[in-house]
C-alpha cells in the first residue's frame, strides 16, 4: 500500500500547486507522537498560542496540495484526528491515507488493496531474483515461480523475501521449504524493521488486535479453506452474532477474507496468516482443545448432511459436503491421529454416499487401514465397504470374498454393507444374478432403503440386459422404475431422482433407447447442476449404451453419439477414474468396433481384468470376432496402462467422428 501511495504521489507532482507532502506515521509509537511527526514531515514550526496539530494545519491554509499520510493503523485514533483537522482547516487539500483499516473520517472513500495478480507477482519475483542472481534461468524455473507466488498468497513482501533467497537457493528449494515460511523468509530486504521478515510484517498487524479479535483470529486457523459462521462460532464457543461482530473488525483490518457462497459468507485466511495464527495457538497450548471442538463440529455437520438424504434438503446437503471436504479431511486426520478411530469411521460413513456422488474417493483412504481385528463396528464396516467400491472405481481389481475384508456377519446384519456388496458383485465381477440374490435378503426397514434397493435392482437388470442380453421384462422394469421415480420425486431429493433416472434409463437402453435417452438426459441435468460427478458419469455411460443401440438401429446420428462417448472418456481420464473410463468404453463398441477392431479387442481384454461382463458377445454383435490367438494382444496389453487403452478408444472415436464429418450429407431417410 505504501508503494501504491508513492505512485499516486509521484503522479500528482504537477497537478498540485501546493506540492505533494509525505507524512510517515510508522515512527509514531503512540498517538501523542502523531502531531509532532507530521509537523516535522511538512517542515512547519510551532507558534505561540497554537497547538502542534494547528501548526500542521496552518502550513496548508489556502494551499491546493496533496498530503499522503502513510501507516495509520497502529495510531488510528490520532491519525483520524490529523486527517479530520486537515480537511476542516484546508478544504483544497487532498489526502491519501494508507492503513490496514478504515479511519472512519466522514466522506472517506476506501480502495481495498488485495494480493498481487499472478502475472504481477511472478514479474516481481523474477525482477528481485535476477537482482541477486543474474544467471537464474527464468524459463526453466517459470512453473516453480508461478507455484511459489500462488503459495505466498500474492503478498508482495513475501514474494520479495522469497526472491531474495535466490542468492543461495534455487526456486524449487525455496518452494520445498515454504511449509516453514516464517523461518525461511527473514532478512534479505532493506527498509523498516517490520518489513525485514515475514514474521515481523504479520506480527505488526497481529499486535494491534484486541484479545477478542486474537481469540477468533487464532481459532479460524484450524479450518481448512475457511468456514461459515456456524463453524467459527462452534470452535470459538461464541454466539454467532458476537462472532460476526469480531469477524467484521478482522475483515476491516485485512486479517480475514470473505467469500460469498450459496450458503452465505465464508470466512478464511490467507495461508500465510493462517500459519501465523496456528503458531500462536500452539504457543498458547490451546491447539488440541480447539481441534477437538473443530472435530465435534465436523461430526455434527456430517450427521446433518447424512440426515438430509431423502428430503428436499439433499441437494443442499450434498453441496455443503462438497465445500467442506477439506474440513472433513482435517477433522478425520485429527481423530485418527489421537486414536479416536470410531469417531473417524462414523464421520466418513455418514458422508460416504456423497463422496461417491462427488467422486471424492480419497475420503475413504483417510480411515485406512482398518485394523480392528475383533472390534469391528458398523461404521467401520461401512467405511471398508465404501473403500472397496471406491478402489474398484479407480481401477484396482477387487478381491473375491466379503467386500473390503469386512467380517461376514455384516453381510447379514448391516443393510448398507449388503447393498454396497451387491454393487461390487455387479460392477466389479459382472455377477448380476448374485447381486440380485443379495438384494432380496436386505430388510426393507425404511423408504430410503427400499428406494436404494430398487435402484440397485434397476442397475442389475440393466447391466444384465446390456452386457449379457438377459431377457427383457419391460413390464417389471416399468413397474419398479416408475414406482422408484415417483418415490424419489415425492421425497424432493434431487440426487435420488438423478440416480433412479440414470439406472432406469440404463435398464431401458436396449429395448427403448429413446425413452432411455430422455431419462438419462434428466439425470445428467440434475447431476451437472449439483456437481454430482458420479451420477453424471453414470448417466452419460447409460446414455452411451442407449446411443449405441439407437445408432445400431439407424435412429440416431453416429457422430453425435461418438462425440458424447469421447467427452465422457476424456473427462474420466483427466480425473484419474481409470476403471470408470474403461467400463464406460463398452457402449462405444457399436460405434467404433468395425472401424478399429484392434482397439476394440484390446479394450475387451483390459476390461475383463476388472469384471465378468460378456463383452465378447457385444463385440460379436458389433461385427468383430475375437481371434483364436490372443497372445499378441496380451503381449501388447502387458506394456500398456489402462489409460493408454482408453486413449486408443478415444483415438478410434476421433476417427469415427472425422469419417462422419467427411461423409456427404444424407439425401433422405434416417441418419
Amino acid at each position: 500500500k505504501t508503494r501504491l501511495a508513492l505512485e499516486v504521489a509521484a503522479g500528482g507532482v504537477d497537478a498540485f500547486p501546493g506540492g505533494v507532502w509525505w507524512i510517515d506515521l510508522a515512527t509514531a509509537t503512540t498517538g501523542d507522537a502523531v502531531a509532532p511527526v507530521a509537523l516535522a514531515a511538512v517542515g512547519a514550526r510551532e507558534t505561540a498560542g497554537r497547538t502542534t496539530l494547528q501548526a500542521v494545519c496552518d502550513r496548508f491554509a489556502g494551499a491546493a496540495a496533496l498530503v499522503v499520510v502513510d501507516n495509520c493503523e497502529h495510531v488510528l485514533s490520532a491519525a483520524f484526528g490529523l486527517v479530520d483537522a486537515l480537511r476542516s482547516a484546508a478544504p483544497e487539500v487532498r489526502i491519501v491515507a494508507t492503513s490496514r483499516e478504515a479511519l472512519g473520517v466522514r466522506g472517506e472513500q476506501l480502495v481495498p488493496i488485495g494480493s498481487l495478480p499472478s502475472d504481477d507477482g511472478e514479474r516481481l519475483f523474477i525482477e528481485r531474483a535476477l537482482s541477486v542472481r543474474p544467471d537464474l534461468d527464468v524459463d526453466a524455473n517459470r512453473v516453480v515461480i508461478e507455484r511459489l507466488c500462488a503459495r505466498l498468497d500474492g503478498i508482495p513482501l513475501a514474494i520479495e523475501l522469497a526472491a531474495a533467497r535466490c542468492r543461495s537457493m534455487l526456486p524449487a528449494e525455496i518452494d520445498s521449504r515454504l511449509d516453514d515460511r516464517f523461518r525461511l523468509l527473514r532478512g534479505g530486504r532493506a527498509g523498516a524493521e517490520r518489513h525485514r521478515t515475514l514474521q515481523a510484517a504479520v506480527a505488526w498487524s497481529y499486535e494491534m488486535l484486541d484479545d477478542e479479535e486474537r481469540h477468533v483470529f487464532q481459532r479460524l486457523a484450524v479450518f481448512a479453506d475457511g468456514t461459515l459462521v456456524d463453524g467459527l462460532a462452534a470452535v470459538c464457543e461464541m454466539d454467532e452474532f458476537d462472532v460476526l461482530d469480531v469477524v467484521d473488525r478482522l475483515i476491516s483490518r485485512s486479517m480475514v477474507v470473505t467469500t460469498a457462497t450459496e450458503f452465505g459468507s465464508r470466512y478464511g485466511q490467507l495461508e500465510t496468516l493462517r500459519q501465523f495464527a496456528e503458531d500462536r495457538l500452539v504457543d498458547s497450548g490451546a491447539i488440541e482443545q480447539v481441534r477437538d471442538r473443530h472435530l465435534a463440529w465436523v461430526g455434527r455437520l456430517a450427521g446433518e448432511i447424512a440426515g438430509s438424504g431423502g428430503t428436499p434438503r439433499a441437494g443442499a446437503g450434498f453441496r455443503r459436503f462438497c465445500v467442506e471436504v477439506d474440513n472433513l479431511r482435517v477433522a478425520v486426520a485429527h481423530a485418527t491421529g489421537t486414536g479416536r478411530h470410531d469417531t473417524a469411521h462414523r464421520i466418513v460413513a455418514a458422508v460416504g454416499s456423497c463422496a461417491l456422488d462427488r467422486q471424492a474417493l480419497e475420503l475413504f483412504d483417510w480411515v485406512r487401514p482398518v485394523q480392528l481385528e475383533s472390534d469391528w463396528t458398523d461404521a467401520a464396516a461401512v467405511c471398508a465397504a465404501y473403500g472397496a467400491l471406491a478402489d474398484q472405481n479407480r481401477g484396482t481389481r477387487p478381491t473375491d470374498g466379503p467386500i473390503g475384508g469386512v467380517p461376514e456377519r455384516f453381510l447379514d446384519t448391516n443393510p448398507v454393507v449388503m447393498l454396497l456388496h451387491s454393487w461390487l458383485q455387479l460392477i466389479g465381477f459382472g455377477r448380476w444374478r448374485a447381486a440380485l440374490d443379495l438384494l432380496e435378503r436386505i430388510p426393507l426397514s425404511s423408504d430410503g432403503l427400499r428406494l436404494a434397493v430398487d435402484v440397485a435392482w434397476l442397475g442389475c437388470t440393466g447391466l444384465g440386459i446390456n452386457n449379457h442380453r438377459h431377457p427383457v421384462d419391460l413390464d417389471e422394469i416399468d413397474r419398479r422404475g416408475g414406482a422408484a421415480m415417483a418415490r424419489a420425486r415425492t421425497s424432493g431429493d434431487e440426487l435420488a431422482v438423478a440416480q433412479v433416472a440414470s439406472w432406469y434409463g440404463g435398464a431401458l437402453a436396449w429395448a427403448r433407447p429413446e425413452r432411455a435417452l430422455e431419462l438419462t438426459a434428466e439425470a445428467k441435468g440434475i447431476a451437472s447442476r449439483l456437481g454430482a460427478r458420479g451420477h453424471f458419469d453414470r448417466a452419460v455411460a447409460m446414455s452411451g449404451i442407449a446411443l449405441g443401440n439407437a445408432v445400431a438401429t439407424g435412429h440416431l446420428d453416429r457422430r453425435m453419439a461418438a462425440l458424447e462417448m469421447r467427452r465422457l472418456l476424456a473427462a474420466s481420464l483427466e480425473e484419474g477414474m481409470m476403471h470408470m473410463a474403461a467400463s464406460s468404453s463398452g457402449p462405444a463398441f457399436t460405434l467404433f468396433a468395425r472401424r478399429d477392431p484392434d482397439a476394440a479387442i484390446l479394450l475387451v481384454l483390459a476390461i475383463k481384468e476388472f469384471n465378468g461382463f460378456d463383452y465378447e458377445l457385444i463385440l460379436s454383435e458389433a461385427g468383430v470376432e475375437l481371434p483364436a490367438d490372443l497372445e499378441p494382444y496380451r503381449t501388447r496389453l502387458a506394456r500398456m496402462s489402462l489409460a493408454e487403452v482408453v486413449g486408443q478408444v478415444i483415438a478410434a472415436l476421433d476417427r469415427v467422428i472425422a469419417d462422419a464429418e467427411a461423409a456427404p450429407e444424407p439425401t433422405g431417410g434416417d441418419s
